[in-house]
């Protein structure tokens, strides 16, 4: 079974709502009190619940890749395109091994209606969230949501046992670039060394661009050997081939330190068990790599 679900053809039908928790009063209220699209997904379901039988919930949107998604997709479904005007707001299919009554598609769509506001609201706030943590010049994801990635991944390796490590790569003499050649032309090399970075990246690495010519990678399920080796590598390729400044070959190198997850350490001491490796990568001449004990 499938039904489209199009705002202008829906309309609203108090009777339908059986259970006095779930009066569309309550549920609009219920609903709109977040914007934490996952939050809301988890409301909804929790309220529709009460009113629909079902046996798996999913909900999915192609263009955020976000996903919601409870039980296992049995044979019978009815499945709903969630649109405003002429944009999409995801699909929602739900499932259950008897085919649904009239009655439940009939409540179902009534109750659908009053997700939509909300839906489009938390989409529109994440998708703002999203662009405040990209940096507009490479398009990595800046420092901001380095933080809070940082943190996430090292929660997640000490409640896993995974291993985790951290790579800090600084440019080499970035503002001789700037001062020779113009900010213009620096600006250049930060998109051509950041492509570069997505380029030499394991998939499993996230990239940011830390502040001015410093980037950072987060390198999860990765032992301290393996990266150490994904740092040489950044290292030589950066070096091996030379950029291309107002048609001039400049060879441009980086200085990397490195740092592995330690028991139960914070974020702060791991980035700076890192950030005093990259200072002694600098000192002792500069384009390598050096570790932190």
């Amino acid at each position: 079974m499938q039904n489209a679900l199009n705002q202008s053809i829906i309309s609203l039908d108090a009777n339908s709502f059986k259970d006095p928790k779930s009066h569309p009063l309550q549920l609009s209220f219920i609903l709109q009190s977040t914007l934490n699209l996952y939050e809301l997904m988890k409301r909804f379901h929790q309220e529709l619940k009460n009113l629909v039988n079902y046996q798996s919930f999913n909900y999915h949107h192609a263009e955020s890749k976000n996903k919601f998604e409870v039980g296992k997709l049995q044979y019978y479904q009815a499945r709903y395109q969630l649109k405003i005007e002429n944009t999409s707001l995801g699909e929602i299919v739900l499932s259950k091994n008897i085919a649904f009554t009239q009655e439940e598609i009939h409540t179902l769509e009534n109750i659908l209606v009053f997700l939509l506001m909300p839906l489009r609201n938390a989409l529109a706030y994440e998708h703002a969230i999203r662009l405040s943590m990209i940096d507009p010049l490479t398009h990595l994801c800046n420092r901001q949501a380095f933080d809070m990635t940082l943190q996430r991944e090292i929660e997640f390796a000490k409640r896993h046992q995974n291993n985790l490590s951290l790579l800090i790569v600084d440019i080499d003499f970035f503002k001789q670039i700037n001062d020779t050649y113009g900010h213009q032309a620096g600006d250049l090399v930060l998109v051509e060394f950041a492509e570069r970075l997505r380029q030499i990246h394991r998939q499993s690495d996230m990239i940011f661009r830390y502040g001015g010519e410093e980037f950072t990678l987060i390198l999860a399920h990765t032992e301290h050997k393996g990266a150490v080796q994904v740092a040489e590598r950044i290292c030589q390729k950066t070096a091996e081939i030379p950029f291309i400044i107002k048609q001039r070959n400049v060879t441009i190198t980086v200085s990397i330190g490195v740092s592995t997850h330690q028991g139960a350490e914070s974020n702060q001491k791991l980035f700076s068990r890192a950030d005093i490796a990259l200072y002694t990568a600098k000192a002792a001449g500069r384009n390598q790599v050096k570790c932190s004990n």
